[in-house]
């Protein structure tokens, strides 16, 4: 939220000012103005969001270690149960490498769907 609301503040209020005096609505100035700046900060975001939700080992180690009867199992403790109890690492690396390949397809599909260009 802090990095919309930054977002938000960077929005420039002559470009604002100009459409409210060209006659164009809140929902129009919405979605021509802000939204198109906004729109590297949101996928951002979703990247940022996606990649600390795959990573949530912590929680539900501390917590449950996984269970009762493997229901609040997650990628991440599947990975841990694979290589320190099974003392299968390369299978518990080989599901990590996965993992780390889907993370980069969705992101990658993340920028192409919102057409953003990051860097210079």
């Amino acid at each position: 939220m802090l990095v919309l609301f930054a977002g938000l503040q960077s929005v420039p209020d002559d470009i604002s000012e100009a459409a409210v005096m060209d006659g164009a609505s809140r929902f129009q100035r919405f979605v021509h103005i802000t939204l198109p700046y906004l729109t590297s900060l949101i996928v951002l975001v979703l990247i940022i969001r996606l990649v600390d939700a795959l990573r949530v080992f912590a929680k539900v180690f501390i917590l449950t270690r996984g269970g009762p009867a493997s229901s609040t199992n997650v990628i991440s403790m599947e990975m841990y149960r694979t290589a320190f109890r099974f003392n299968n690492f390369g299978e518990a690396a080989a599901m990590a490498v996965t993992l780390l390949v889907v993370v980069i397809i969705l992101a990658i599909n993340f920028v192409k769907i919102a057409n953003v260009e990051f860097g210079s």
